[in-house]
């Protein structure tokens, strides 16, 4: 009964984690004086107080095993990019280049799943046309304490030209959602991100 509750928040956190970006879109798109752009605001803000209690209740609902168990980045990922019309390196525009050995994330699912719509730029509707590679690796982050978590850490670097230099607001964000997780931020230079997380074994 328990898993069956767990399924069931995940179902509706998915929703609602769909409803939070394409808020977040239309509000970035709008005035930041017009009443549209307060409203949404509340709506985010409404939406994010949601998840966050729908997440609380799915934690309680799985067992100790599941929770510590960690989820597998390489086929996660790899189903993101689909939704994005990613191929293999070399063909069009979009690329991934994915470790064939699974790399278990030290994450929540929609806390990561939050993390990496935005990391990509313009999610979904701008980064499904201009030109990307996102690369996952196993490595040390480019900053803060990289002896911690036992030097175990998955690396996600993004190439984007097109996106440019991210915003005082969209790197506010995506730090934010990426500190979350236990990881961080970096930016190379414009339209080159790092970000960083935990892996299970640490």
């Amino acid at each position: 009964m328990l898993l069956l509750a767990s399924g069931l928040c995940h179902d509706v956190n998915n929703a609602l984690g769909a409803a939070l970006g394409f808020a977040e879109i239309a509000r970035e798109e709008m005035s930041p004086q017009s009443e549209a752009h307060r409203d949404l605001g509340a709506a985010v803000d409404a939406l994010v107080r949601a998840i966050d209690v729908v997440s609380q209740i799915r934690a309680m609902c799985l067992p100790t095993s599941a929770r510590r168990a960690g989820i597998p980045l390489t086929p996660l990922v790899k189903e993101f990019g689909k939704r994005l019309g990613c191929g293999q390196r070399g063909r069009g525009g979009r690329w991934m280049e994915l470790p064939e050995e699974g790399l278990l994330a030290r994450a929540e699912l929609l806390g990561l799943y939050q993390a990496l719509c935005l990391l990509f730029p313009g999610w979904p509707d701008r980064c499904e046309r201009w030109e990307w590679g996102l690369r996952l690796v196993r490595g040390r982050p480019p900053l803060g304490d990289a002896t911690g978590n036992g030097g175990q850490w998955a690396l996600f670097q993004l190439s984007c030209p097109a996106a440019g230099r991210l915003d005082q607001a969209s790197w506010n964000r995506l730090n934010s959602a990426w500190q979350d997780l236990g990881g961080g931020v970096a930016t190379q230079a414009p339209g080159q991100v790092t970000t960083w997380l935990p892996l299970v074994g640490g």
